[in-house]
């Protein structure tokens, strides 16, 4: 009887020796759920900004210890306003940015290796908020406000609506143009001679072009003053 109930205990030992070994085996196969997306391997940098030409910036991402590299580049932005120009599967990427709109986005790369794509992967991922465009916005500090010399009336006769652009940058960034009416003449940002084709108002538009590729336009309703019987009148 005493061998029998030795024998029972000695059983319920290994039984519960199996189901420790099973549970730890069990453990050591559970993946690692918080693990980043990019695993940083000694070999793989950071996305580095290489250089900047008009609206593009060119990027690339230092790697090493990869005989065969896949790259994959994408980008995300508010308002589509970052784009991959050309290839997006070199060690190198152009993008462009909508400057003037830009609210902001993310540049990611993903590598691995051709022979290995379920591998480890590493990349990198770029984010920028709306005020970290690498680009200066060419129209910031840009401005002006179109003041009337003479007012445009009808009948139109000469000296025509006459009206200049208050602007502080070179007088030939500056073209005009109307909606309804005629241009008579204009010089810059100097003066506009406007000739109204009806007592119905119009839209006078300045368009400030600069050499450093900002183009902004600046608009004033015009009331044309009655020449003759009738009309809005300003």
């Amino acid at each position: 009887m005493k061998n029998f109930i030795k024998m029972l205990a000695f059983s319920f030992v290994l039984a519960l020796m199996s189901c420790s070994e099973k549970e730890n085996v069990m453990n050591e196969e559970i993946p690692n759920s918080t693990s980043e997306k990019f695993v940083k391997l000694a070999g793989c940098g950071g996305i580095q900004e290489v250089s900047i030409s008009g609206n593009q910036v060119t990027y690339t991402l230092p790697i090493s210890g990869y005989s065969n590299p896949v790259f994959q580049w994408s980008v995300t932005s508010i308002n589509n306003t970052m784009n991959i120009v050309g290839s997006s599967t070199g060690q190198s990427v152009v993008v462009s940015f909508d400057v003037a709109n830009f609210q902001g986005g993310e540049l990611e790369v993903d590598v691995y290796e051709s022979s290995n794509p379920t591998g480890v992967h590493c990349g990198d991922v770029l984010t920028f908020g709306q005020g970290d465009c690498p680009i200066p916005n060419p129209c910031d500090g840009v401005t002006g406000t179109i003041i009337e010399d003479i007012e445009a009336c009808y009948p139109a006769s000469h000296p025509y609506g006459r009206y200049h652009l208050n602007y502080s940058g070179n007088n030939n960034d500056v073209t005009w143009s109307v909606n309804y009416g005629t241009i008579m003449a204009q010089s810059g940002a100097a003066e506009v001679q406007v000739a109204a084709a009806s007592l119905n108002p119009f839209t006078l538009t300045a368009t400030i072009n600069t050499q450093d590729g900002c183009v902004k336009s600046i608009n004033k309703v015009i009331y044309p003053c009655d020449a003759g019987s009738g009309g809005f009148g300003k």
